[in-house]
């Protein structure tokens, strides 16, 4: 299982959750966030993007975090038909590239689907769950920075829409 943007919040949080319990999880980042994601541990391998190639040849699910056309070409070159799944997740590439994908994972739709599995409370038991888990963890990862108003709102999204913003900060922003 590949997970691109791996330094980002949603991709290890997702890492956390799946660590030990299935596939071997490859994180794919940039070589300046490579440090900080293999720090964390929730990802058996982390490469950057230009390391594709090192990919082992095998079936492979992609969880298109990043939302990068040139990731997706570079695994589907090198994959080929062992890229058994490809599902667009987000966009921190801020490339429209959902409809390159196989799949489009949605939130909404399957937390709509769980709930309809699992009830309501069967739902809000498995999220607190998860949540307890990753929250004893993820404070010495992430730095929480406050802010108020629509200036600071605007000013943490020029700087993490310019990739100024580093893997460990994360935003929090009252208006």
């Amino acid at each position: 299982l590949v997970l691109s943007s791996a330094s980002s919040k949603t991709a290890y949080a997702t890492a956390f959750e799946l660590h030990g319990r299935g596939p071997r999880l490859i994180g794919l980042t940039s070589r300046g966030n490579l440090a900080f994601t293999r720090s964390l541990g929730c990802y058996d391998e982390v490469l950057s993007y230009d390391e594709i190639g090192a990919l082992d040849a095998v079936p492979t699910v992609y969880l298109d975090l990043s939302g990068s056309p040139a990731t997706r070409a570079a695994l589907r070159a090198h994959l080929g038909d062992l890229l058994v799944r490809d599902i667009a997740v987000g966009l921190t590439q801020q490339t429209p590239n959902a409809g390159a994908a196989g799949e489009v994972f949605f939130a909404p739709v399957r937390i709509r689907k769980r709930s309809q599995d699992w009830g309501r409370d069967g739902l809000d038991e498995r999220f607190a769950d998860a949540w307890q888990r990753f929250s004893r963890v993820v404070s010495g990862w992430l730095d929480v920075r406050v802010g108020a108003g629509p200036e600071a709102l605007r000013d943490v999204w020029l700087d993490v829409l310019a990739g100024r913003t580093p893997p460990r900060v994360g935003h929090v922003v009252q208006l």
